[in-house]
């Protein structure tokens, strides 16, 4: 129950909502419906043009849907805020920053809005390095900026910016799973088919599997513009047989391969905090991942999961093995985070919200990642 003492600001989130389902504006979306759990009054300011068929194929309209956005969200805007009291833009690196993110903390400024950035995505280090002078003006107008890893906090601190560290929400409970569970060399990567994200690697460590696990099978969810790639590539390996590409999948899909899966793999060369991992470690899987931005953060080796070099399909094929010929560690490994994962629940994450929202130091934030490396 919310406690007597908390009442928090009207506010209008911002972010891309869905669909699709997954990635931010999931996220976007359980932190809204989080936010009115406790009876706060959330005003969803999307930046992409709609959920409606028309709105759907309209964005997807390469050229003009950039500008199409723009217009369409700075009217939204303009209607929002004399509703609200603070403004939170869920923020990224790339044209977004620009046609959302920078509008948003100059339209606060100039209303008297308090601005929130929650900054999410693997490649700020470079992004702010393309554009120093446009990202340090902004940010720096902005009240707070919240990050939801120690690699980003790093990322602001070395470019002369604070950073609140508070973790993504996330809505665990439909993957939560048993971690004594049969270790089938059946393996899931969630991921969308984008180069960042290297499911290539995936692919061709999943090769090296098969080989010695003739049974082994891998589901591969996501599309993107790498989808044809990959599929070739499946091809090319012969691996038609072992591998489904479902495509975009829902969320009850995605809990349903979870479940079929023993194993989660990724193959990212650029990654923050991806939610396909804590869902693994609320559902049991042992997770093997390169060491891209900051995962390492979030997986400890050899503890909750494997980390590997980026793009080494022989390491990740090599730790699957080790995993599949002992259970008893992938049990201690699931365990291990298992327990991790509450740290991701609301129930744990409200109050540090609630205090940047009333403008207070929350008692979270980089403790907990301190904590956690120390244990």
């Amino acid at each position: 129950m919310q406690p007597a003492s908390r009442r928090w600001p009207p506010l209008a989130l911002i972010c891309h909502f869905p669909p699709p389902p997954g990635g931010m504006p999931g996220l976007a979306e359980f932190l809204a419906k989080s936010l009115e759990s406790e009876q706060a009054s959330v005003f969803r300011l999307r930046t992409n043009l709609g959920s409606s068929w028309l709105a759907q194929r309209l964005d997807a309209v390469r050229g003009v849907r950039s500008f199409l956005r723009l217009v369409v969200f700075l009217v939204r805007l303009a209607v929002t805020l004399p509703r609200v009291e603070l403004l939170h833009v869920l923020s990224h690196s790339g044209l977004g920053f620009f046609l959302f993110t920078v509008p948003v903390v100059l339209a606060g400024r100039a209303s008297g809005r308090r601005v929130i950035v929650n900054y999410h995505g693997g490649m700020a280090a470079e992004f702010f390095d393309r554009w120093p002078r446009v990202t340090q003006f902004v940010l720096r107008r902005a009240e707070a900026i919240v990050v939801p890893s120690g690699y980003l906090e790093q990322v602001f601190s070395q470019r002369g910016l604070d950073a609140h560290v508070v973790p993504n929400v996330c809505d665990l409970e439909p993957f939560r799973g048993t971690v004594d569970r049969p270790r089938r060399p059946e393996f899931v990567c969630a991921r969308h088919l984008e180069p960042i994200y290297n499911n290539a690697c995936v692919v061709r460590a999943f090769a090296r599997i098969l080989r010695r696990h003739p049974q082994a099978r891998l589901y591969l969810l996501g599309g993107g513009p790498d989808a044809p790639a990959i599929a070739k590539l499946v091809r090319e390996l012969g691996l038609e047989q072992a591998v489904e590409l479902p495509g975009y999948v829902n969320r009850d899909d995605v809990v349903a391969y979870y479940r079929r899966a023993s194993f989660l793999l990724n193959g990212s060369n650029v990654d923050n905090a991806p939610m396909a991992i804590l869902e693994a470690f609320a559902a049991g899987l042992p997770v093997i991942s390169t060491a891209a931005g900051g995962i390492p953060h979030l997986v400890r080796d050899g503890e909750t999961g494997f980390i590997i070099p980026l793009d080494d399909d022989r390491a990740m094929a090599e730790r699957a093995e080790r995993l599949l010929a002992d259970p008893s560690l992938a049990r201690a490994m699931a365990e291990r985070a298992s327990e991790q994962v509450a740290e991701y629940e609301w129930s744990h994450l409200a109050a540090d919200w609630h205090a940047i929202y009333v403008g207070r130091q929350p008692a979270g934030g980089a403790s907990r990642e301190e904590e956690r490396a120390e244990a």
